[in-house]
């Protein structure tokens, strides 16, 4: 006999994706986001010395990286020796933003060659 909590649950972890695949289109659109330059650099000004990143875990990284097509890449989609497929890119004020999915099995031997 199933848990009386096991249909609860599946509906919570479907609200999370669903919150999740929206989280990483805000994102997204948040990184398209035009921004005049004198304000740019103002805010440039005032960040000097600090240092933020902002990583999201997605479940489809195909249609993120479809949303950035344009955006300055930090660096190039890859895979990572410890299973995900990343790609990092700059929003208008200049915080790196990553962007990671699992990949389906074990992590492979060759992503783990690849991955500086």
């Amino acid at each position: 006999m199933p848990h009386p909590d096991t249909k609860r649950l599946a509906d919570v972890e479907r609200e999370l994706r669903r919150k999740e695949k929206a989280l990483a289109e805000a994102a997204a659109l948040l990184v398209l986001a035009v921004e005049p330059e004198a304000t740019r650099a103002e805010r440039t000004r005032d960040l000097a010395g600090h240092a933020v990143a902002l990583f999201l875990e997605v479940d489809d990284l195909d249609a993120v990286e479809r949303a950035l097509a344009g955006v300055p890449v930090v660096k190039a989609r890859h895979e990572t020796f410890y299973g995900t497929s990343e790609l990092y890119v700059r929003e208008p004020g200049g915080t790196t933003v990553g962007f990671s999915m699992r990949l389906p099995g074990p992590p492979t031997p060759a992503a783990a060659a690849s991955d500086p």
